[in-house]
């Protein structure tokens, strides 16, 4: 039964996820144009690729481990703490990584559209998504994702009207991503996770068991996501950025028509 929510709710969730662009987009490049479409695509791909190393393949190697029968409070909680430490370091280079590509691509942005990325990904960064794969509740976090999209697409809408108002994009990504960090947290506390005292060999060996894991999510991300950010920076142009990256999403909604049931498995 539990398996048949997950992968109904992830199904939902994918489903929603990449109809969401789908819709936004035509609107985006009517009302603001390829230009700033193009910038958006681009802040989308750095940001993926900023997710990617922050994430550090926590998903499945933590999830994992939580799968296998470590999902007592005690474990719980040490995970929490574990991933808390390193993320904290990770979104260091997060934001070295966000900085350097928007200095290398030649391509000036917008203060607030910047900052806007940025605590987007800090949110992505604390959400504890793996917690609800290892202990088998992702139809929770599907509909907490399905909600939040919903919501953003309806901003999008409502707050951006004018070339000018494409700066509001990324703040929008970034409620998404607040609100469905608050509140996965909310459940997290709920079932009775804790802060820990935790030691500083085990945070590297969990950090150590990971790689594996963020390397190969890291190698999918460079090939899809890194494409944009190379013909950003060398193609000249942010109007090739915004066709290419509407082709990209149509691309995905392809190739993950199985994701929801590998990730429920």
């Amino acid at each position: 039964m539990s398996l048949r929510k997950n992968i109904s709710g992830l199904a939902v969730a994918q489903i929603f996820s990449y109809i969401v662009p789908l819709l936004q987009f035509p609107y985006l490049s009517r009302i603001v144009g390829d230009s700033f479409l193009g910038a958006i695509i681009f802040m989308l791909s750095i940001s993926q690729m900023a997710m990617v190393l922050t994430d550090y393949g926590f998903d499945l190697s933590i999830g994992e481990q939580i799968a296998r029968g470590r999902k007592n409070k005690k474990w719980l909680s040490v995970f929490y703490c574990q991933v808390a430490v390193i993320k904290t370091i990770l979104l260091i280079f997060a934001f070295m990584l966000i900085i350097g590509a928007l200095n290398i691509s030649g391509h000036a942005f917008p203060i607030q559209l910047t900052l806007g990325l940025i605590i987007c990904v800090m949110f992505n960064a604390y959400n504890p998504y793996w917690i609800f794969q290892g202990l088998e509740k992702i139809y929770i976090y599907s509909a907490l994702v399905i909600i939040s999209r919903f919501f953003g697409l309806m901003l999008v809408y409502l707050i951006i009207k004018i070339p000018e108002d494409y700066i509001y994009y990324s703040w929008i990504l970034a409620f998404q991503a607040g609100a469905i960090t608050l509140i996965s947290h909310y459940f997290v506390i709920k079932w009775g996770v804790q802060i820990r005292r935790i030691k500083v060999k085990n945070i590297i060996k969990q950090l150590k068991y990971s790689f594996d894991f963020f390397l190969s999510r890291a190698c999918v991300s460079l090939y899809s996501s890194g494409c944009s950010v190379f013909l950003a920076t060398f193609g000249g142009s942010l109007n090739q950025v915004a066709i290419y990256g509407v082709a990209e999403q149509l691309y995905k909604a392809g190739v993950q028509v199985f994701s929801p049931i590998i990730s429920a498995l």
